[in-house]
């Protein structure tokens, strides 16, 4: 009998923690650090534009203090708004492996900066709820998977392309083994690290 290529294999969900896990804290530092260099560019480039490089380094302090109150409230944001929390779904098929965000908080609070952004002619804020909202589901084919870390211990699966984390998989105390195996299977052209 001929297997359908869309078979769902594993699906299952989960509510991760957020603040409490290594993983997440390592992902929203690495983009607070990719968010400063980008600044920092895109800064140097104006002010060399404008005949005035000397004075950007009178800006690191500045930004560093805008980071961290940032930082500082983005860890607010997932302990009061999220509860440490975020209810996610996994699916994993012939395919690839999917994602769904399933917080009401958080799909509400995206909708609403797409609202006040744009009432507000504030492009940035609105710009914001997009990213929040389109990050909030996925999908990624295995052809395109190029790594896969599998950590057992916090029952993690970290899936990558050819440059960046895709998705990190949360797996429960009854099904991380049997996920684990189905991605080693299904991911078998990806180079496989167990840590």
């Amino acid at each position: 009998m001929r297997q359908d290529k869309d078979t769902v294999v594993a699906s299952w969900e989960i509510a991760f923690p957020l603040v409490t896990n290594r993983f997440f804290l390592y992902d929203m530092i690495k983009a607070f650090a990719w968010t400063a260099v980008i600044m920092l560019i895109l800064l140097a480039i104006a002010f060399t534009l404008a005949g005035n490089l000397s004075s950007l380094g009178g800006i690191f302090p500045v930004m560093g203090w805008v980071l961290a109150g940032l930082f500082g409230l983005m860890i607010l944001i997932s302990l009061i708004f999220f509860g440490n929390r975020y209810p996610t779904r996994f699916t994993l098929t012939e395919k690839g492996v999917s994602w769904a965000g399933l917080s009401r908080a958080g799909r509400r609070a995206s909708r609403l900066a797409v609202l006040l952004g744009a009432l507000g002619g504030k492009p940035g804020v609105a710009g914001a709820g997009l990213l929040a909202a389109s990050s909030n589901e996925g999908s990624l084919p295995w052809k395109s998977v190029r790594r896969v870390k599998i950590y057992p211990s916090p029952r993690v699966i970290t899936i990558m392309n050819s440059w960046r984390v895709v998705i990190r998989l949360y797996g429960t105390p009854e099904n991380f083994e049997e996920v684990a195996g189905h991605v080693r299977r299904l991911a078998n052209k990806a180079s496989l690290k167990t840590r």
